[in-house]
């Protein structure tokens, strides 16, 4: 359909899609598409997709709202350029566009960036992954006990692993955390995978979480990596296991606080019930952010050079690893699984680098319109 026959869809056919939007996102991209678009929705439409507060209980003891983050493959009409992004919404509606792996905008402010908008009138954003954060209405206070991952459990909660490992669960309407699994045993990752609600624990033995009785049921025989955390991603409709070895040697909750020096990837064989170990991704690479995990097929990424088989992943700044998770800064590295090649910084190889650089990819896209910056 050409562009022009977008243009002159009835009225009320637009309206009915505009009802079906659910992000700030999605009414960029419509407004995007012509005029006649933009004058059904205006750009002040109230479209909220944070939860209302909700009271955390302890050790957390915030109040706190969720919100989406969505990670998006981001390419021109002609699919030459491409790059992925990772996409935030603060509790007042504003956008903010980030690496998805470092702790840097994705468009940083000097002076040959002086724009604080990007076009995207002429850009396509495909959506690879959506996840949650939490945002608190107060300063995060320093805790012992930190949440590491989580999973929206319905709409009426969430299964959470902290960085002690312990498994919980938490009902929006309750007034205190339900603790799940065997006392004593570690947890290092939550996943929702085919509809159901799985964590893996520190000895790579993944369980489905019954949530209509709060119970685990065992899914996998045990890993017994020797890597000190496991990490669960879906691809392909299949579930891996990312095993990870730091340079302590030692079983350590705090991953941010030591380097990583070598990965092992399993994808669990179902119909046999044991792991395979995997020494090709053929043609995908798996990305460890903080707010999830999950793959992307290069195949769908025009005009990226980057390499096959990779797993990229995000680790604080070295002379930042005593500080609080707030206040530490991350990087983007990247670890090549056939060649085993040690950890290497994203930005230092271009190749690399190009799968998350805006501008390396689409340096003229910083006139105004409408998709609203952060950059302080």
């Amino acid at each position: 359909m050409s562009s022009h026959k977008w243009a002159d869809l009835p009225r009320e056919i637009l309206e009915l899609i505009g009802k079906c939007l659910e992000t700030r996102v999605e009414v960029y991209r419509f407004r995007a598409i012509c005029s006649s678009w933009r004058s059904v929705i205006p750009l002040s439409t109230s479209i909220s997709s944070i939860s209302p507060p909700f009271n955390l209980p302890p050790p957390l003891s915030v109040t706190a709202v969720l919100s989406p983050v969505f990670f998006y493959l981001l390419e021109d009409e002609t699919r030459t350029a491409s790059c992925l992004i990772k996409v935030t919404q603060s509790t007042s509606g504003e956008m903010k566009i980030m690496d998805p792996l470092s702790s840097q905008y994705s468009i940083r402010k000097n002076s040959l960036t002086p724009a604080k908008s990007i076009n995207i009138l002429n850009l396509r954003l495909v959506q690879v992954f959506k996840s949650y954060r939490f945002i608190y209405y107060m300063h995060k206070p320093t805790l012992d006990i930190t949440v590491k991952r989580f999973v929206l459990f319905g709409k009426c909660g969430i299964f959470m692993v902290n960085d002690a490992g312990e498994l919980r669960c938490f009902r929006f309407h309750d007034q205190n955390w339900t603790n799940l699994g065997d006392e004593g045993t570690k947890y290092d990752d939550v996943v929702v995978y085919k509809g159901q609600y799985y964590v893996v624990d520190t000895l790579g033995t993944v369980y489905w979480i019954d949530s209509e009785s709060m119970t685990l049921v065992q899914f996998s025989p045990p890993l017994f990596g020797l890597g000190q955390v496991k990490n669960l991603i879906v691809s392909g409709g299949e579930l891996f296991v990312v095993d990870t070895y730091y340079d302590d040697g030692q079983s350590q909750r705090l991953v941010d606080d030591f380097e990583r020096v070598d990965m092992r990837i399993y994808r669990l064989d179902e119909e046999w019930g044991r792991w395979v170990d995997v020494r090709s991704l053929d043609d995908r690479v798996f990305l460890l952010a903080k707010e999830g995990c999950f793959s992307v097929s290069t195949k769908d990424i025009p005009g990226c050079n980057c390499n096959c088989n990779c797993v990229y992943f995000s680790e604080a700044k070295m002379q930042d690893r005593y500080l609080t998770t707030e206040f530490k800064r991350f990087f983007a590295r990247v670890f090549d699984i056939q060649d085993r090649k040690r950890m290497k910084m994203v930005d230092c190889y271009p190749s690399h680098r190009k799968l998350f650089d805006l501008l390396m990819n689409f340096p003229c896209t910083l006139s105004p319109p409408e998709f609203p910056v952060n950059l302080e």
